[in-house]
């Protein structure tokens, strides 16, 4: 479940909007809020109602992503304790980006050529050490990485001191693989779907002298539309069959039960199996622990001994191809019981 926040033309009032994603990858509305400020017991208020809706515990987000608003941060570890929480790596690159180029000046700088150093090419170079921050596997390629980072900026102490103080040391686990890749966030690493959601109802929003009626009706139009759409992509999943899954014991009991998008997900753990074998350090569980689903050292032993994937050791996130559906609770405490 993702959130942005924007605001209306004529009312200028703050508009909260929660979303989620399918098993089919697409983007869905879970509730709006409109709310007199932004402060941090309006925002409280919007999401305990939203909280309301999911009627269950089982249904609560295991993650949600944010953006770093540490009000917001705040009230969604408050309202929901046990949820992950997760920060836009999208975002967060962006601020390091902003303040670099504020903060790293490459005044009478050459290389080693003696050339003088463009301040993109710095940039450039600063934002390739982060991202190898930021997609670091392992704490000891975390670490690595970090000592390199402090070297390619040594000249610039001030924006050192920003990355470290303000960034890693208080939410490097919110932002950093080694630390997310723990938590079954299904791909949802950044604040996109929001943000896609958030330009197209601005879009409306801010050019349109529109009261609160006609906010409805579009927000109703949207709703209908997301339903049109993802239920087309539901029907795919159970109608349509790729031809390379056709024939295929291992498939056999997944295809029709499951999205083509998870599917996808698992093609992607099969071509690892000639390297990964059955060897389960080698593998690392990343796609079960992140994805919900069986990873290449699975299906390697599933190859092995002739047998097909079940649909037990499938997330039901990933099972989950029509709206009318009753919730089997039995099921749903099941699910996450799939971590080794």
């Amino acid at each position: 479940m993702l959130n942005s926040i924007y605001e209306t033309n004529k009312y200028r009032l703050p508009l909260l909007e929660f979303v989620g994603n399918t098993s089919t990858e697409k983007t869905f509305s879970i509730a709006f809020a409109y709310m007199m400020s932004e402060k941090q017991d309006n925002v409280t208020w919007a999401l305990e109602r939203c909280r309301e809706l999911l009627h269950s515990k089982d249904l609560y987000p295991k993650v949600i992503v944010t953006d770093r608003d540490n009000a917001l941060i705040n009230d969604v570890e408050t309202v929901f304790p046990d949820t992950t929480t997760l920060l836009s790596s999208h975002h967060i690159g962006q601020n390091v980006r902003a303040k670099c180029k504020t903060d790293c000046k490459v005044k009478d700088l050459k290389g080693k050529d003696g050339k003088e150093i463009k301040p993109s090419s710095v940039v450039k170079t600063v934002m390739v050490a982060w991202m190898d921050i930021v997609d670091s596997e392992t704490e000891k390629t975390y670490i690595d990485n970090w000592n390199r980072f402090k070297v390619v900026c040594g000249k610039f102490p001030k924006f050192l001191e920003y990355v470290e103080k303000t960034i890693l040391d208080p939410v490097k686990e919110k932002v950093v693989r080694f630390w997310v890749d723990k938590a079954i966030h299904m791909g949802n690493t950044t604040t996109n779907r929001a943000e896609y959601a958030y330009t197209r109802l601005k879009k409306y929003l801010s050019s349109s002298m529109s009261d609160l009626r006609t906010n409805w009706e579009f927000v109703h139009d949207k709703l209908e539309l997301q339903h049109t759409v993802i239920h087309a992509s539901f029907q795919t999943s159970i109608i349509m069959l790729e031809h390379r899954f056709k024939g295929k014991a291992l498939w056999s009991r997944l295809i029709r039960n499951i999205s083509r998008e998870a599917l996808y997900h698992l093609i992607e753990e099969y071509d690892k199996v000639l390297e990964i074998g059955t060897n389960k350090s080698r593998c690392g569980f990343l796609s079960l622990i992140t994805h919900g689903l069986p990873c290449a050292c699975t299906i390697a032993l599933k190859i092995k001994k002739g047998t097909a994937l079940r649909l037990d050791e499938i997330h039901t996130h990933w099972k989950r191809l029509r709206f009318e559906y009753e919730v089997d609770l039995k099921v749903l405490k099941a699910d996450i019981s799939l971590l080794p």
